[in-house]
């Protein structure tokens, strides 16, 4: 896909990568034994979805809709 194709589909990949890191958050690390500590794969779709909500964000902004709005009430 390009990606202009694959933009509709954004929001939905926003809400696999929250969901899987909010799984990902219930597995404990097997690093160390403190119950605070996340698993790699915890951290790194947790920053995957922090960079996409950015890019989203960007996109809404430089638009001269309420898109932001909806993106945030959503």
């Amino acid at each position: 896909m390009t990606e202009d194709e694959k933009e509709p589909f954004l929001d939905t990949e926003m809400t696999i990568l929250s969901n899987l890191t909010l799984v990902y958050r219930s597995i404990p690390s097997d690093k160390t034994a403190h119950p605070l500590r996340f698993s790699e794969e915890c951290i790194a779709t947790a920053r995957e979805g922090l960079a996409l909500h950015q890019t989203l964000c960007s996109k809404f902004l430089i638009q001269e809709n309420h898109a932001i709005r909806a993106y945030i009430d959503w």
